[in-house]
């Protein structure tokens, strides 16, 4: 590989201008790259070289692209990132390093030397990153997979080649000192564009879609090639078999995407996982033997109600505060509860005027009948079949009807951070557009 210089005085590579601004609230425009949500035209080719070079994970499948994306989804793109370089992985970690029991990705990015977590012991798995923190991890994979160390310099000149590179933007000296040398290595590599209203948001968030076109960036700054993809998925197959053999977990024969969930990612980050997984049914029926409620007095007996503020929409059109109650499962009363808060404090103030939640249906499958199951504004968001038919309300104008829910809005994005599927989007066979559930059935 081309060794690159690091902390240069100059800019050393030219790089993908970006000439809309990196915030992660984008919206009102359809996915750009087939197979992922959200994904704004100017981000379409580093996203593409991104799936290319097979370090997009695979639980961004399921999930808005310009949301922020969390330390353990970062952890987990930065060690496919390293195993598509070297083809290797560490034959051992330390499974205990972190007290709150993060991925097995986040695990080995520390192994690795990328991260350190925080001063308690933890990592945070399901913490939005910063940006400045990515920053970090993003100049400590340069430094561990580039050949040369790294150029010393004494304090002055390291100061002022720091100092040189941050000036360049209008908020650069807020970086923290932790921070500042990473940033200016990728400010002088031409990693960091920032926005463009000339700022690095040291402190913000950073989308999904952002962080994998940096990181991507960072791929190409090292003009590196991707090892063969039969060898970095034998070093993803050890790293299972690794952690089979320490955790009694049977794994079969074959890629990554043959290790349970469980063996992969956090409990915390199971539980904001849209679909069924292990760690979410357990926590709703206590374990994986129990079986599902028979009777609607034994589903009624794990019911509970939960009231959320929702804003309401009077005649004239003006939006003003109000309360709904909700009768939920025990299990995912707290997750409601925050995101009824998230929609409430969204910038679209969306309206909400009808929400049900337990309710006992004929169905064996609904998650009504669970109380994992939400639907909003039933009218104004039909269930309709791929055929025409409508199984319940009576239109869907996302857009042109308020109480309409949009596919890239606050309703949606709130859902699906703690692990709701939308009805919307998720099934082949018919889209149920006010319909969110817990378990993805």
């Amino acid at each position: 590989m081309k060794i690159i210089k690091i902390l240069s005085a100059v800019a050393l590579i030219t790089t993908l201008t970006m000439t809309q601004t990196l915030t992660f609230a984008e919206s009102s425009y359809e996915s750009s790259v087939e197979g992922y949500q959200n994904v704004a035209p100017w981000y379409a080719e580093g996203i593409e070289e991104a799936i290319a070079w097979q370090i997009m994970p695979n639980r961004f499948k399921d999930v808005s692209m310009d949301a922020p994306i969390t330390r353990g989804e970062f952890a987990e793109a930065i060690v496919l990132a390293y195993v598509r370089l070297t083809g290797s992985l560490p034959e051992t970690w330390n499974s205990t390093r972190f007290s709150d029991q993060p991925s097995v990705y986040a695990q080995i990015a520390s192994e690795l030397g990328f991260v350190s977590g925080y001063t308690d012991g933890t990592y945070k798995s399901i913490n939005e990153i910063k940006r400045q923190e990515m920053f970090v991890m993003i100049n400590n994979l340069i430094n561990i997979i580039t050949s040369e160390a790294v150029t010393i310099y004494d304090e002055e000149q390291k100061a002022a080649i720091m100092d040189e590179a941050l000036l360049r933007f209008v908020d650069g000296q807020e970086v923290s000192e932790w921070a500042k040398q990473a940033s200016s290595v990728l400010i002088n590599l031409g990693i960091l564009a920032g926005t463009d209203q000339g700022t690095l948001e040291p402190m913000q968030p950073i989308s999904r879609a952002q962080a994998m076109v940096i990181l991507t960036r960072t791929l190409k700054a090292t003009e590196s090639q991707p090892v063969s993809y039969r060898k970095s998925s034998y070093a993803l197959k050890q790293m299972a078999e690794t952690y089979a053999a320490t955790n009694n977990v049977a794994v079969s024969r074959g890629s990554r995407r043959s290790l349970p969930l469980e063996a992969l990612y956090s409990p915390d980050e199971l539980m904001v996982m849209q679909g069924k997984n292990d760690t979410k049914y357990t926590a709703v029926f206590g374990s994986l033997d129990a079986g599902r409620y028979a009777t609607s007095e034994e589903a009624l007996s794990h019911m509970v109600n939960i009231t959320v503020d929702v804003w309401t929409l009077k005649s004239d059109g003006t939006k003003t505060p109000g309360i709904r109650t909700i009768k939920v499962n025990s299990a995912v009363a707290d997750i409601l509860t925050q995101v009824f808060k998230e929609i409430f404090e969204g910038p679209e103030q969306f309206p909400i005027k009808d929400v049900h939640g337990y309710a006992w249906r004929s169905s064996s499958t609904s998650e009504h009948n669970l109380g994992l199951a939400v639907d909003i504004n039933a009218n104004e968001n039909y269930m309709i079949r791929k055929d025409g038919s409508v199984v319940a309300g009576s239109f869907w104008l996302p857009g042109e009807n308020p109480y309409s829910i949009k596919p890239d809005g606050d309703v949606v994005r709130a859902f699906k951070k703690y692990g709701f599927t939308w009805g919307g989007d998720a099934w082949p066979t018919s889209n149920d557009y006010m319909h969110f559930s817990f378990l993805g059935w």
